[in-house]
């Protein structure tokens, strides 16, 4: 599992203040810190001084460099600085964010053309925080081809599906899990008895919408469309008025 260490962060009152006094020691106590908790990369943060971000990020990747073996998530939103510190760690980064706002999205995939990187993807656009899960999904969508048409592979792609505090609005628990689910459901066809149609049709619409649903009763039915190419035409479930979101445990994805 990733586990990302986000204290390095210069808007944070005491890393501000280390970072503009060059305090080598606070930097090394935080860094030493998250590794030992775990953390499988540093997130390096420079935000808090726009006009000297580029000279503070720099400072930082040194001196974190300096004491832990971990790679680093180099976390800004000008292209400019993430060049700067693509070019001075020693080992392949993430890189935190993008987006599809318009001011950053063109910029940063020009960035991050043939790097060699890994990548956090935030699903928003220049609308801003997506309603629906369905929104979520198109912005991902977007965001990873983009990404791989600039070289970056699938498997170093992170969505972010902006998961929001239940405490504003307990919908937001739905929202995210639905979108992770049908993010996650990359596979265009599912493999079910016909006696659990009724399962499927309990699947939130918006996972349902990018699956056909095959519908069998016997293995020779499955073996067929799993390993021969699948010629037989895809069933068509009967209607529910509503729905709900899960997983049925019999599914199999082909």
């Amino acid at each position: 599992m990733m586990m990302i260490g986000e204290k390095i962060n210069g808007t944070r009152n005491q890393v501000g203040a280390a970072i503009r006094e060059r305090d080598t020691a606070l930097i090394e106590s935080l860094a030493l810190e998250q590794v030992e908790a775990g953390a499988t990369y540093l997130d390096v943060n420079a935000g808090a001084r726009p006009a000297s971000e580029a000279a503070d990020l720099g400072w930082l990747i040194d001196v974190v460099q300096q004491h832990v073996s971990v790679p680093l998530c180099l976390d800004s939103a000008d292209p400019d600085v993430l060049e700067a510190g693509y070019q001075r760690v020693e080992q392949p980064p993430l890189i935190n964010s993008i987006s599809l706002e318009p001011k950053r999205y063109e910029p940063l995939l020009g960035m991050l053309r043939g790097k060699d990187c890994g990548v956090v993807a935030l699903c928003m656009d220049g609308a801003g925080l997506p309603g629906t899960a369905a929104e979520i999904v198109q912005h991902a969508e977007r965001l990873v081809s983009g990404l791989e048409s600039v070289g970056i592979d699938r498997s170093r792609i992170y969505v972010d599906p902006l998961a929001r505090p239940v405490s504003t609005d307990t919908g937001h628990v739905l929202l995210a899990t639905e979108a992770v689910a049908a993010i996650r459901a990359g596979s265009k066809h599912l493999i079910i008895p016909r006696d659990n149609e009724k399962d499927y049709l309990e699947l939130a619409e918006v996972i349902r919408k990018q699956l056909t649903v095959h519908l069998v009763e016997s293995m020779d039915e499955v073996l067929d469309l799993a390993l021969v190419g699948g010629n037989r035409k895809p069933a068509r479930p009967r209607r529910k008025a509503a729905t709900g979101a899960g997983l049925p445990a019999q599914a199999k994805r082909k």
